[in-house]
């Protein structure tokens, strides 16, 4: 029942995604996007901004552009992320940058975040502006941060950090979305958004842990010097060590992802 309910509002969303209007596009921008956009992906964002409209009892229409916003700079980040990362392929296609060049790559991942921009306005709600225009500010960090700390093993804390940044901002601010646009008042916004973030570094650490087990993933988080919390956990164990205690301290405060905004 709920994974014929999640494949129904999954349809609903790629034929928004589908009739996306493109027609302001010159063809030689607008063959890269639609590239990007038909790779499909889970669409995780959307979904989760749609259930939150419709959890606080509003209208699943109202939170299209919402979704559509949140989708489009999704994949612009994807963009960037796989150019930086030196990635050849994303979502068993060929990234981007290899099919039609690195420098249409940068400019198709800008043109997906002007339009994520331009959806989010055409809401009339200037907290979703607000609400985007922060995460992807939010995003672009996160990637720095990464850069930065890449070939040095860097602190737990560190590591939730960057993935709050990068994975949690994003889905904090789609079940914040949909909350706004579906009615909900402040509480269930604040709510809502709380679940967004846990969720996002959750997921985060799901695909580490997913990495590890199928060795694709890891092998290319090693090639890039990506440390991961398994690496984390591998580096600070007893048996490397040779130790028969483990080393680990619990965080003081709270975490980065539960901090208020």
């Amino acid at each position: 029942m709920i994974e014929e309910r999640l494949r129904g509002l999954k349809e609903y969303v790629d034929e928004a995604i589908e009739h996306i209007d493109l027609s302001s596009l010159h063809p030689l921008m607008e063959a890269p996007i639609r590239y990007m956009l038909k790779t499909g992906g889970k669409r995780l964002r959307p979904l989760i901004c749609l259930l939150s409209a419709e959890l606080v009892g509003g209208d699943r229409r109202r939170a299209v552009k919402p979704f559509l916003a949140l989708e489009l700079i999704h994949n612009g980040t994807l963009i960037h992320d796989d150019i930086i990362d030196e990635d050849l392929t994303r979502r068993g296609k060929p990234s981007i940058h290899i099919a039609y060049g690195v420098k249409r790559g940068i400019l198709a991942g800008d043109i997906l975040l002007s339009l994520g921009l331009r959806y989010a306005s055409e809401t009339g709600d200037p907290r979703v502006v607000r609400w985007l225009s922060e995460t992807s500010s939010k995003m672009v960090q996160g990637v720095a941060l990464q850069t930065h700390y890449r070939r040095r093993l860097t602190s737990e804390e560190t590591y939730l950090e960057i993935a709050y940044l990068k994975s949690g901002s994003l889905f904090e601010a789609s079940a914040a979305l949909g909350a706004l646009v579906g009615g909900g008042v402040e509480g269930e916004v604040e709510q809502l958004a709380a679940f967004g973030r846990d969720f996002g570094v959750a997921y985060q650490i799901r695909d580490d842990v997913h990495g590890i087990l199928t060795g694709e993933e890891a092998l290319n988080d090693l090639v890039n010097g990506d440390v991961t919390l398994p690496l984390i956990y591998a580096l600070k164990s007893p048996w490397r060590r040779g130790r028969g205690s483990c080393s680990w301290r619990p965080m003081r405060g709270a975490p980065p992802w539960r901090r208020r905004r």
